[in-house]
């Protein structure tokens, strides 16, 4: 009786049946395993294809980055702009 109790008011908050939400966290969980599988992992920075270093920015007009330090300009999420 507790159980399926549990089993309503858990339904009622999350609004799925418990079957379901099981599927979905599977159907979430193969497709994470299936992007894996499709990237390539790089553990060297020297593997990967391109490399652009923050130095290499351009300091000129539409250019930005916070590591040369706060502009009233941009906003404090902004870290590269182009």
């Amino acid at each position: 009786m507790e159980a399926d109790m549990l089993v309503a008011e858990r339904e009622s908050v999350v609004g799925v049946r418990p079957d379901a939400s099981g599927r979905l966290l599977r159907l979430v969980e193969y497709l994470t395993r299936l992007a894996s599988l499709r990237a390539k992992l790089v553990r060297d920075i020297a593997d990967y294809e391109k490399v652009f270093w923050i130095r290499d920015i351009p300091k000129q007009k539409g250019c930005f980055t916070e590591a040369w330090g706060r502009d009233e300009d941009h906003d404090s999420d902004i870290w590269v702009e182009v």
